[in-house]
């Protein structure tokens, strides 16, 4: 009788195991969304949050990355020779999520370019699948083509995720001048663990870390699996799961590898080590990236800093309120980039 249960376990395992890989498979190779469905989409949801910006100003490229993997780059001209922002998307994001800000930092004299990162949006590799040394080389190369493009001063930045692909890329590079990121993190630093909702106990983390980079690699999660993006919400008072779920440019599952890489991709160099300008800033009450954290990290820099705190905002303060931080991050980012 227990042989007869083993191997009926033994047959379920096997059997959720091949479904799990043929649903992550299509959810990695999954095609790029119809163009009319993306622009109606993106038309109804500026209205909702009622952005009025001419798409008209927003060129698009395709560049190689260093792997050959196409990125799609979007970029607002101001001049040559005028500072450069360049900007890394967060977790399941794209360029369009971010348009506000982007156009009202273009409106304040800074050529921007923005692109979509690998597996993401419209640029190329599957989908929600890749690494964080990945991520940190594509922002060389698009920060690359930026300084090619414009001259001058050039600055990185991001959120999120993306944030911390900015602070990846400064301790990798000297390309840029200054550096600008909502949310950093040190992957290695035991403390970063606060930023998931998948925790287990510290002395599991390295046998968790060598399953999802091993034999789970391609095998894909809901991102709700670590972040609790129910608890982020569009100034529509929508919550952010169902606007990605909506949005036929947003990734919304992640592959174990991803995770894997998350909690083991060590920097270049320490933070300690970094020495160019570097603006920190969040809402105070981000609750993925805790203040105390933050303030952790910013303690670690030993480079000319500044933390800016936004008093009463979330997570999403480069999507619910620019209005109220632009003034400051670009005033901040004239200042270091003149």
């Amino acid at each position: 009788m227990i042989l007869i249960i083993l191997y009926i376990i033994l047959v379920l395992l096997i059997v959720i195991h091949i479904v799990w890989y043929l649903l992550s498979y299509g959810a990695r190779h999954k095609r790029l969304p119809n163009e009319t469905v993306v622009w109606d989409f993106l038309q109804q949801t500026f209205h909702d949050l009622n952005i009025h910006v001419d798409l008209n100003r927003l060129e698009q490229n395709w560049i190689p990355s260093y792997d050959n993997t196409p990125l799609r780059v979007a970029v607002l001209p101001f001049k040559h020779g005028a500072p450069t922002f360049v900007f890394v998307p967060g977790t399941a994001a794209h360029v369009e999520i971010y348009i506000e800000f982007l156009y009202a930092l273009n409106d304040r004299g800074f050529n921007v370019v923005c692109y979509d990162p690998r597996g993401h949006g419209r640029s190329g590799g599957p989908r929600g699948d890749f690494s964080v040394e990945e991520l940190v080389q594509d922002a060389l190369v698009v920060g690359k083509y930026a300084k090619d493009r414009f001259g001058g001063k050039l600055a990185i930045s991001g959120s999120s995720q993306g944030g911390i692909t900015a602070f990846y890329a400064v301790a990798q590079s000297d390309l840029f001048d200054v550096a600008a990121c909502n949310n950093i993190a040190d992957l290695t630093d035991p403390e970063s663990l606060t930023l998931s909702k998948f925790h287990p106990p510290r002395w599991m983390v390295p046998y968790f870390v060598r399953l999802f980079l091993g034999p789970y690699k391609h095998y894909v999660v809901p991102l709700s699996f670590y972040l609790n993006f129910k608890a982020q919400k569009m100034n529509t008072g929508e919550d952010a799961a169902h606007f990605l779920q909506r949005d036929p440019l947003a990734v919304i599952v992640y592959t174990l590898g991803v995770l894997g890489s998350l909690a083991s991709s060590p920097m270049a160099k320490p933070p300690e080590e970094i020495t160019l300008p570097m603006l920190v800033f969040q809402g105070s009450k981000d609750i993925v990236f805790p203040l105390k954290y933050t303030e952790h990290m910013f303690n670690r820099l030993k480079c000319p800093k500044e933390l800016m705190v936004f008093e009463g905002m979330e997570h999403l303060v480069l999507t619910n309120r620019v209005p109220e931080v632009i003034g400051p991050i670009s005033d901040w980012l004239h200042k270091n980039m003149n």
